[in-house]
């Protein structure tokens, strides 16, 4: 299902048969033409990676933004994250490794980069260690590398963020990756 816009959406439904039965569970929608459908941790069950598209747009351009990558598993036909659990934390040191360039860059902090980095280091366990290099080097006055400083990341007008230490904190609170 198109929405419009440039980076905009598929929606992804699965159907699973379960005892005789088919489930219907709902994905989301994401940015990409295709489910990629596999067995990613070699269980013999298939898993489904997409990323978190809540992280387009929300700390930088689409082009700088990173996404964690979700990991769906399926109990009784119905999906839900994995992302967090045990069996994929190599996969996500990958990942967690993928976005250390970007965070900081050649050319200073991109923002969307650092927004994954942290989701990623949270799911890890590894929050604080990350948070700390990126949080100091804002407060000393470095600028991102995009000149984005205006974060909206909920539903209301009245939450506003300019200061992106706290919008990545309250945004991945949001999101699960965080825990209040």
């Amino acid at each position: 299902a198109y929405s419009g816009g440039a980076h905009c959406c598929m929606q992804a439904i699965t159907v699973t048969p379960v005892a005789g039965q088919f489930v219907v569970g709902e994905l989301g929608t994401y940015d990409g033409d295709s489910v990629p459908i596999e067995d990613i941790d070699g269980d013999g069950a298939f898993e489904v990676m997409i990323p978190d598209g809540r992280f387009f747009y929300t700390f930088d351009a689409y082009a700088l933004s990173g996404a964690p990558s979700v990991i769906h598993r399926f109990r009784d036909g119905v999906p839900y994250d994995a992302s967090g659990e045990p069996e994929f934390a190599a996969l996500n040191t990958e990942d967690l490794q993928l976005y250390l360039d970007g965070c900081p860059g050649e050319d200073g902090y991109y923002l969307g980069q650092c927004a994954a980095m942290l989701a990623i280091a949270a799911r890890l366990g590894q929050y604080e260690t990350y948070f700390a290099p990126v949080a100091a080097a804002l407060n000393s006055g470095t600028r991102p590398a995009s000149g984005w400083d205006d974060f909206q990341i909920c539903e209301t007008d009245d939450c506003k963020f300019t200061d992106f230490t706290l919008a990545v904190a309250e945004a991945l609170r949001r999101w699960g990756y965080l825990a209040d």
